[in-house]
């Protein structure tokens, strides 16, 4: 039987949760059905710290390699571009990308069989081949929509040319369908997946470094437009003032980006210095995940969470703010796991003093977390996503 070609599409392939996402997609496809191309939209170098956990049979293209063309765009991952180089990246140099991207994609869309663009970017370049075309769309669509109407209501357009678009939620599935009526028969809901026996082994492997003998943990970008590591940090300075805990837990924040030193700034204004640990990004998370008291999510807003269910996984108690979508919903409203209001430091530090004291707290939401872990299978999701392609 001929192998049917799919096509994943991602704008840039970095090391956040869509690109987590789709590296469990990519790894746990049947490859005795499907040749599968990754096409990655800009190549990011070095910074692509995820390409080695990609299984082999994947072929993995980047569309725009070229040094000029790339370049300012890796650049601007750390730091701030000057003006003159912002500017001429995004006129000159962004329409020769774009003119290249287009001819470029052409070419892979019209020899493959079905298209997943995986975040939802590559609508305006896709031209209709007479083949499926799924969309994947990942944060809140109502946020999006308070933050930036323009975009959001161009992106959807846009994907009005897809057979169908995934969402990764059930309140997803009803803000879209409830926001863009002409769209409601394309929207379709698909958890995000874990392969949750490569977890559990990665998690037994060694941290790489010195742990604190008992620590809180957050795995999330320091970037403070979506994620909320400023609402944490006050947090655990109130937990630390009032807690009468014999052995107070240190605060572990695994991740980089672009707002590290106002959170640094911030952990030196508070006194912290000593039992906040900001580590960087660390491929491989989940030693430190399994060794801590509970992980902690603080966002602004979400689509899903996938940190939650990872942490979930190596049974520990989960932490999460109540924002738009995704973590109400994978705790089942505060069934499985603690929920605190957005941006409420108040409640979040009651949190942290709770599963920092209450042992018997911990034990439960330990067991609770893992059972509930199990709804969100990797190969659940691939299957639902291949009904969807057919």
């Amino acid at each position: 039987m001929k192998k049917k070609r799919l096509l994943f599409l991602l704008s840039r392939f970095l090391d956040g949760g869509i690109d987590t996402a789709l590296v469990e997609y990519l790894n746990n496809i049947d490859y005795s059905r499907y040749e599968v191309t990754l096409g990655i939209g800009v190549s990011m170098g070095d910074r692509e710290v995820f390409l080695s956990r990609i299984s082999p049979e994947v072929k993995v293209v980047h569309i725009i390699g070229e040094r000029f063309l790339v370049r300012s765009r890796q650049r601007k991952l750390s730091r701030k571009l000057p003006l003159y180089e912002k500017i001429f990246d995004e006129t000159v140099v962004n329409l020769i990308r774009r003119r290249l991207l287009g001819r470029r994609l052409d070419r892979l869309v019209s020899s493959h069989d079905a298209i997943v663009d995986f975040d939802s970017t590559f609508y305006s370049l896709i031209r209709d081949h007479g083949k499926p075309v799924v969309g994947f769309y990942h944060f809140s669509i109502a946020e999006n929509l308070r933050r930036s109407e323009r975009h959001c209501r161009r992106q959807m357009d846009g994907m009005s040319r897809y057979s169908r678009i995934v969402v990764v939620s059930d309140t997803m599935l009803e803000e879209g369908r409830r926001l863009f009526p002409s769209l409601q028969e394309k929207f379709v809901r698909i958890y995000n997946g874990y392969d949750f026996e490569d977890i559990e082994r990665r998690g037994n492997m060694p941290p790489g470094m010195k742990l604190p003998s008992r620590y809180f943990i957050s795995v999330a970008r320091l970037e403070e437009s979506q994620k909320d590591n400023e609402t944490l940090i006050k947090a655990y300075a109130e937990f630390r003032k009032h807690t009468e805990c014999s052995s107070v837990p240190s605060l572990v924040l695994v991740g980089k980006g672009r707002d590290k030193e106002m959170l640094s700034g911030l952990v030196e204004e508070l006194g912290l210095q000593d039992s906040v640990i900001l580590t960087g990004f660390i491929e491989n998370p989940y030693p430190l995940i399994r060794q801590s008291i509970a992980l902690v999510l603080s966002s602004k807003y979400e689509g899903f969470g996938l940190v939650l269910v990872e942490g979930m996984g190596l049974g520990v108690p989960v932490v999460a703010s109540d924002c738009p979508s995704g973590p109400a919903e994978i705790l089942e409203n505060g069934k499985s796991g603690l929920l605190f209001p957005t941006g409420d430091i108040q409640a979040l530090a009651y949190n942290l003093e709770k599963l920092a004291t209450d042992g018997e707290t911990c034990r439960r939401m330990s067991a609770v977390s893992l059972e509930r872990s199990k709804a969100f299978s990797i190969q659940r999701s691939v299957n639902e996503l291949m009904e969807v392609l057919s």
